[in-house]
């Protein structure tokens, strides 16, 4: 429906009509004078209030929520099958005052308990569709949001209750249609801010509740924690659906209360939904609104700042839509800017600044009218402001040519040097750094000393809030970094930000800072080597002193620095191997765990100044971790381990590591149930497999074999991952590797999925070392075993072989292909889906690796088994993974044999009469015209024959 709004204001600001009426409904806020946005927002007449409210809805909302008085519950006993579904008191409570009050019929209020304290989604699917039947068919939309209110009104909901219920809520307001528009108020107030009594009661004078407001602010949180986010993609959906169903008209009357609400989280959450109405609607629809809103001098300076709220939103959300209007949002915000009210001004600033950065280069001239009012703003304002008026300006003149930028971003840098002490706002600094390109003398005169001075010599408040967060404490270091590339390292890391380093007298967040700052600052100038040796040796002492702290260590941060160092470290490279095997043997499992992680990042530097003896030190040390009890101490210790292995094995002959007795202890280790463990243990295995493989017995690895086929089944990606390659290079190494085979075949007859496809994978992972000797066995076994799972399992090794190999362009034998092909067809005439699906699934990989070798007849041979399953697919076909298999196989093949042979199967269906038929073919033929260019083979004919999405015949 379209919804206009004329703007008939008045000049006149003292004449408005005071609305009164002789009775008011009971959830209506008391009467009061009709303002401008009232009168600019009069639409069209069969709009409907909550005076409008049917007679029944009115008594059942007026009832449930209490306002007629106290009724004392009724004493009769609760149905049956709503009894079943109350799981407290106030379920029955509610219960029984619906019914006694005649609110809503027996089978609404089950359907509502059982969607509120249902078990599992089925249950409050049923529900749901209970719901949405009363509503679409027996029109029964006062009963159901009359109880739905007031039940959400409970504190006794779950989070899965209440995440359903916001999902709901869209299928609700559209089976209900033009029934929601007498609750659109009432949805509204309960969904965004969780309670009833949103509206705000407004006294006569305007000065009198202005002492009130603080305490209204500070008394209890307005937004109730039943109440959705507004920012989530179920709540948008919401007030979508029910702007569509119930109006605009309805939504501004809904939300009108909000916008002088003395709650500041209200009125934002009043602008979010004028902003999604901007976007559902049209701005123009809007813009009276708007217009009213920011000339309203009635009740104080809040509306307008509901106002400027929206327009940040509206760019923010709506940023290219927003373009045609960029003329009128520039007007709108410039009025906000020269209010007289702080608060309007900063929204009116935030307003700009998304303004500015949804704007064009080409529409940048229309933000003219805005730079005069924020540079007078820059100059007179303090704190949050003069905060709100920097982004906006550094917004704006990011716009400009290089010249006018320059000048701009100077005459900025000595208030935003200001701010630093009172709001810090270190984002807008770094983007002037950024922008400008000051001159040194410039930098060196105002900004880095007051930045030494705010950071490291007498820390501001601001400041250390700001580096309290891992966030503002990254941007204070690019900051210095970016002053470092101007004048050098040795001007940003003075001895007081040296000092800081290793001060233990420093609060925690600057020496954090400082850490922080000397990373980036040492990276952005590759390495400072223009710092003195003595600076370079203070560096170290701080490092050294950090490593010494307890646990949480920033470590990371520590060896980007080490890193930086280079050879100025070399002397100090034995001192941090005595602190790291000291802090290994604590007793403290935290403390060894992140000593651990700090070995795992050193190893490369120990390794590239070639401290073997630091090494060789730390493996003796870790190599007696065995017994570590905690998992995740374990884990770190292991691939500290691995990472000293892998380097050593670089350094010294493997006959002078010992290798062999490490592998002999992990058999244990591999059986830890911790997953972490596992991974970080595979990984020292495929390190010592691809060290010293060929150096240690077929019998240590056969032992080692059977305890890793069972990680190539965990859960996490990562072990699975690890696992597949660290049992490569087991099959790799063993001399007899159909001694693996066995073992995992007989895996393939137990019960347990995931050990059948991680026999699966090691099968496959074992073919693809030695493919001569495997799939013989393979074939073997598909034929002698009877077991389906056995035979299932053999096919799915075989399509993985063929998915490892396929992107290798492995050369097959052609013994090889044809007997894997008769394997292939006896799989596709089976009468089981699944079987039918997994050999989909082999001979699309299969076809995939046979691209270009010369086994078309085979292939053929395939697609003839494959297209009567395609076809199967016509009929009821209740098996989704079968589908995407068959269709897999088809499309595979049909990149193997060309778009000529395949479209000789399609030609016979593309025109058929029958309409299920044709729905078959043609996506094949589109996906033929889509992969091949419209044009190959002796189909060219009808590749341009796009098709419609289901043809008529055409014979």
């Amino acid at each position: 429906m379209n919804v206009s709004i004329v703007s008939n204001v008045e000049a006149d600001h003292c004449t408005e009509t005071v609305a009164t009426e002789e009775t008011v409904a009971p959830l209506l806020p008391p009467p009061r004078k009709r303002t401008r946005w009232d009168e600019a927002t009069s639409f069209a007449p069969e709009s409907r209030d909550h005076h409008d409210l049917p007679e029944n809805g009115q008594e059942a909302l007026a009832s449930l929520n209490g306002r007629e008085g106290r009724v004392p519950a009724e004493t009769a006993a609760l149905p049956e099958a709503v009894r079943g579904w109350c799981r407290t008191a106030t379920d029955e409570t509610f219960a029984r005052r619906a019914l006694s009050k005649g609110v809503a019929p027996e089978h609404t209020l089950r359907a509502l308990l059982q969607f509120k304290n249902a078990a599992d989604a089925s249950e409050r699917k049923a529900a749901l569709r209970v719901l949405t039947t009363s509503l679409e068919h027996k029109r029964q939309a006062d009963a159901v949001f009359g109880a739905l209110i007031d039940l959400w009104q409970h504190d006794d909901w779950k989070a899965s209750a209440l995440l359903a219920l916001e999902r709901a809520l869209p299928r609700l307001v559209a089976a209900a249609g033009q029934q929601i528009k007498p609750y659109a108020s009432a949805l509204l107030e309960v969904a965004i801010l969780g309670r009833m009594d949103a509206a705000p009661k407004i006294p006569e004078p305007f000065t009198s509740r202005s002492a009130k407001r603080s305490a209204v602010a500070s008394a209890a949180d307005t937004v109730h924690e039943r109440a959705l986010d507004i920012h989530s993609p179920a709540c948008i959906a919401f007030i979508k659906t029910l702007s569509e169903h119930a109006g605009l008209a309805v939504m501004i009357q809904a939300i009108r209360p909000w916008f002088e609400s003395p709650d500041n989280q209200v009125r934002q959450h009043s602008a979010r939904i004028i902003a999604l109405l901007a976007c559902i609607w049209g701005f123009g629809t809007l813009e009276a609104l708007l217009e009213s809103m920011l000339r309203s001098q009635r009740y104080g300076p809040l509306p307008r700042e509901t106002a400027a709220l929206a327009l940040c939103s509206i760019a923010l959300m709506d940023g290219p839509s927003v373009r045609a209007h960029l003329p009128t949002l520039v007007r709108m915000a410039q009025r906000a800017l020269v209010d007289p009210e702080p608060l309007v001004k900063l929204a009116g600033a935030r307003a700009v600044s998304a303004l500015a950065a949804t704007a064009s280069l080409s529409e940048a001239v229309l933000l003219e009218p805005l730079r005069a009012p924020l540079w007078d703003g820059v100059r007179l304002y303090r704190d949050r402001t003069l905060t709100a008026f920097l982004a906006a300006a550094v917004a704006i003149i990011s716009s400009m040519d290089d010249r006018e930028r320059a000048y701009q971003a100077c005459s900025l840098l000595t208030p935003t040097m200001q701010a630093m002490r009172s709001t810090c706002p270190v984002r807008i600094l770094e983007q002037l750094l950024e922008l400008g390109q000051f001159p040194p003398e410039l930098l060196m005169s105002q900004v880095l000393p007051e930045f030494h001075e705010m950071c490291f010599i007498k820390p501001e408040r601001a400041v250390l809030q700001t580096a309290s967060h891992h966030g503002g404490r990254r941007r204070l270091a690019r900051v210095a970094a970016l002053l470092a590339e101007d004048l050098g390292a040795a001007a940003v890391l003075t001895d007081q930000a040296l000092r800081c380093l290793s001060d233990p007298s420093v609060s925690p967040a600057v020496g954090s800072l400082a850490l922080e700052t000397t990373r980036h600052v040492l990276a952005a100038t590759d390495g400072g080597y223009d710092l003195s040796p003595a600076d370079d040796q203070r560096l170290v002492q701080g490092l050294l002193q950090w490593l010494q702290a307890p646990a949480p260590t920033p470590y990371h941060t520590i060896v980007s620095i080490a890193e930086s160092l280079g050879e100025r470290l070399v002397p100090w490279l034995e001192t941090l191997g005595h602190l790291a095997m000291a802090r290994l043997q604590s007793p403290n499992g935290s403390t060894r765990t992140e000593a651990a992680r700090l070995v795992s990042l050193l190893v490369p530097i120990w390794s590239r100044f070639g401290q073997v003896e630091v090494l060789g030190r730390l493996g003796t040390v870790l190599a007696a971790c065995y017994s570590e009890v905690y998992p995740e101490a374990l884990a770190r210790l292991l691939e500290a381990l691995a990472t000293i292995l892998d380097a050593l094995a670089t350094e010294l002959q493997p006959r002078h590591v010992p290798f062999a007795e490490i592998l002999s202890r992990l058999t244990l280790v591999l059986r830890n149930p911790a997953e972490e463990v596992q991974a970080a243990a595979v990984y020292l295995v495929m390190v010592i497999a691809r060290h010293a493989g060929r150096s240690i017995p077929d019998t240590a690895w056969l032992r080692v074999a059977p305890e890793m086929r069972d990680t190539l089944g965990a859960q996490r990606r990562r072990v699975r991952y690890r696992a597949v390659e660290a049992y490569g290079w087991v099959a790799r190494v063993l001399g007899r590797i159909e001694t693996l085979v066995g073992p995992l075949l007989s895996v393939l007859q137990q019960s347990d999925r995931s050990m059948r496809i991680a026999a699966a994978v090691a099968l496959a992972i074992a073919a693809a070392q030695d493919l001569g000797s495997v799939l013989p066995l393979l074939l073997d076994a598909y034929v002698t075993e009877e077991d389906k799972h056995v035979q299932t399992g053999v096919i799915k090794a075989i399509g993985f072989l063929c998915s490892f190999t396929g992107a290798m362009k492995r050369v097959w034998d052609p013994v090889q292909v044809y007997a894997v092909t008769r394997l292939l067809e006896s799989a596709l005439v089976e009468r089981y889906e699944t079987h039918r699906q997994v050999a989909c699934e082999t001979v699309g990989h299969f076809a995939l690796a046979l691209v270009d070798q010369g086994y078309e007849e085979a292939l053929v041979h395939l697609l003839d088994h494959v297209w009567p399953n395609y076809i199967a697919l016509g009929a009821e076909v209740s098996d989704s993974h079968l589908t995407h298999a068959v269709e897999f196989a088809v499309r595979a093949l049909g990149v193997a044999l060309g778009a000529g042979v395949l479209h000789q199967y399609l030609a016979q269906g593309l025109f058929h009469p029958a309409k299920a038929v044709r729905g078959l073919y043609w996506p094949v033929q589109r996906w033929l015209g889509d992969y091949f260019g419209g044009m190959s083979g002796s189909s060219s004919c009808l590749f341009a024959l796009a098709g419609p999405e289901c043809p008529e015949a055409c014979l």
